[in-house]
C-alpha cells in the first residue's frame, strides 16, 4: 500500500513543480490552455487515486497493537489532498 502511495505523490510532485509551471507559462504571458487543463485532468485523478488510497488503508483490518498506525498511516496524504483543492492558487 505505501508503495503506491509513493507513486502517487511522486507524480503529483511532478505536476505541481514541473509541468504546471511549464503550462502557466512565465508571468506575464499566456499559458497554453490545453495544457493547463491536461495538468489539472491528470491531477484531479492522482487526487481520486489518494481518496481512495485513504479508504482502502480505513477499511483494512489491522490487528493491534497496529490499529493505531493504520489510523495515522491514513491521515498521510490529507494535506496533499487539501494543497490539490486549491490548484493553481497553491503553486
Amino acid at each position: 500500500m505505501a508503495d503506491n502511495l509513493a507513486g502517487l505523490i511522486g507524480a503529483m510532485d511532478k505536476l505541481v513543480t514541473v509541468s504546471a509551471p511549464q503550462s502557466f507559462g512565465p508571468p506575464g504571458q499566456a499559458g497554453d490552455v490545453e495544457k493547463i487543463v491536461s495538468v489539472a485532468t491528470m491531477l484531479g485523478s492522482v487526487v481520486d487515486s489518494m481518496v481512495q488510497w485513504v479508504h482502502r488503508v480505513r477499511q483494512a483490518r489491522i490487528d493491534e497493537p497496529f490499529t493505531g498506525v493504520g489510523v495515522e498511516l491514513a491521515k498521510m496524504p490529507i494535506p496533499l489532498i487539501d494543497r490539490a483543492k486549491r490548484f493553481p492558487i497553491s503553486l
